[in-house]
């Protein structure tokens, strides 16, 4: 799957030469020009958020950003003037300059780029069915974990919690004695029942054995995989 990323700016002619230069990255853009379109748009994954702030639509733009399910943890390039950039606060991970310094600019993506494919690895989910223990206010329930990243899981139960509820997590990563005990909190929840939990304070060694994990199972689909479409 390609990296992609989200361009919000009512300058078509300034969407166009990030879009030249993420190509050169190759990063896919998508410039959207319409505010409530880029807000739709969250409902999908991108690795990297671009924002036009020449107006107050572009911070609000961003806080949507970081408030959705899906691109909250995106690297953000805020592009701004200097009144605009006292706004963002530690919202973007990046600002770039207006009038756009394209030298200065594509260096900042270039830079960026290693961030952004790491982040993307982080984020990227396995599917499975398992079950974990949640902790709020002293009482225990067990939920089922639909999907498993090192950043964070998706649970399904019969409760509801607000959001930022921070809870205790407890589970095992499936055929293994890895046993993961961390804080999280409520990212986001629906009336279906469905859950998502953010990790808080996951130890290192743990991070680095769920990576593996992921590896390995990643690893063993592929080859399940090609086994089939040899066999078809």
């Amino acid at each position: 799957m390609s990296v992609r990323s989200l361009m919000y700016s009512k300058d078509s002619d300034l969407t166009d030469k990030f879009t030249a230069a993420l190509r050169v990255l190759g990063i896919q853009n998508e410039p959207v020009l319409d505010l409530e379109r880029a807000v739709k748009r969250l409902y999908d994954r991108f690795d990297a958020v671009l924002v036009d702030c020449v107006d107050e639509s572009g911070v609000e733009f961003i806080k949507s950003v970081r408030a959705s399910h899906s691109n909250s943890r995106a690297i953000v390039f805020a592009v701004t003037d200097f009144q605009n950039s006292r706004s963002l606060g530690s919202l973007a991970n990046f600002q770039i300059s207006k009038p756009v310094n394209w030298e200065i600019a594509k260096r900042t993506l270039r830079a960026a780029r290693t961030l952004i494919h790491r982040e993307r690895r982080l984020a990227e989910r396995t599917q499975l069915r398992s079950s974990a223990l949640i902790n709020a206010d002293s009482k225990e329930v067990a939920v089922r974990i639909m999907d498993l990243s090192v950043r964070g899981m998706l649970v399904q139960w019969n409760g509801k919690l607000e959001l930022n509820r921070r809870v205790l997590v407890r589970f095992n990563l499936p055929d293994t004695r890895i046993a993961v005990n961390c804080k999280g909190r409520v990212a986001w929840t629906d009336h279906r029942g469905l859950t998502g939990i953010e990790f808080l304070n996951l130890p290192e060694d743990i991070t680095a054995q769920m990576q593996q994990w992921f590896e390995k199972s990643r690893a063993g689909r592929k080859m399940a995989m090609t086994v089939r479409s040899n066999v078809w």
